[in-house]
């Protein structure tokens, strides 16, 4: 499919060049994308015949289910987030149904694994939580994460109160909440291993630089292009990378805790 749609854009480009005015954008992710346009009458009687006709040729048509029409002001969903202009300015941001799906799946995680250890039910929750956090990080995304962190605040509480109901609010605090994180030690014969859960509210937004319209992975010329931003995004992946595991092991020559660096994993 990211091969059939190649050559979309430049059509665009071609039949709406820059100098007549008319704006005409185009943004794609794999078989998903969105054309804007100075007004409605041109995206009607100009752009939709010019899409429909591309595809055409290529064995395909333009779903009327997943295809609208609507102005900026008003907003649309794409890929799971939300593109408005509030007064004038265009704002990204996660969109309701990701961010409920998120919630839900997160209570959904609580409910049904109460009982276990905490570090089991850390282990479980941290995939979940950074994959969401990675994928809107590139966004105006800080007030949702920061909200959806205080979400996650009390549901631990309810889980922890639900794990220790003879316990009082106090002692729960100190269990796992001490370390500004939540946190569970497991004990064993030979080490310490502490389970740290992953706090999206840490996660620093960087916004995403477009790929180059003519940019294809499969043509060597562009090997240089897609290796720099892939350097680019593992830069920014060590810059939001948090510690959730960590062992501490005891050493034979004194009594303190040594932290081995190798030993530094993520849950």
């Amino acid at each position: 499919m990211n091969m059939v749609l190649d050559g979309m854009e430049t059509a665009l480009k071609k039949q709406f060049p820059r100098w007549k005015g008319q704006k005409v954008n185009f943004i794609r992710y794999a078989d998903d994308f969105i054309i804007t346009a100075s007004s409605e009458e041109l995206i009607r009687n100009e752009i939709i015949p010019l899409v429909k006709a591309f595809l055409k040729v290529r064995g395909l048509e333009l779903s009327k289910e997943k295809s609208k029409i609507t102005h900026i002001n008003d907003g649309f969903d794409f890929l799971s987030q939300n593109i408005r202009k509030y007064k004038g300015k265009l704002v990204i941001r996660p969109s309701k149904e990701s961010v409920q799906s998120f919630r839900n799946k997160v209570k959904a995680m609580f409910k049904n694994h109460r009982g276990i250890p905490a570090h089991g039910l850390i282990r479980l929750l941290n995939p979940v939580i950074r994959g969401w956090s990675n994928y809107h990080k590139g966004i105006c995304a800080k007030s949702t994460f920061a909200k959806l962190g205080t979400f996650m605040y009390w549901q631990l509480k309810r889980w922890a109160k639900y794990q220790h109901g003879n316990k009082n609010r106090w002692w729960i605090y100190w269990r796992y909440f001490t370390r500004n994180h939540f946190t569970d030690i497991r004990t064993t014969d030979k080490e310490k291993t502490s389970y740290r859960l992953y706090r999206i509210a840490y996660v620093p937004i960087r916004y995403h630089v477009k790929i180059k319209s003519k940019a294809n992975p499969y043509l060597p010329e562009f090997d240089k292009y897609f290796f720099q931003r892939q350097k680019w995004r593992e830069d920014l992946a060590k810059e939001s990378k948090q510690i959730t595991t960590f062992i501490d092991m005891e050493t034979n020559s004194n009594s303190r805790v040594s932290l081995r660096r190798e030993s530094l994993k993520s849950a």
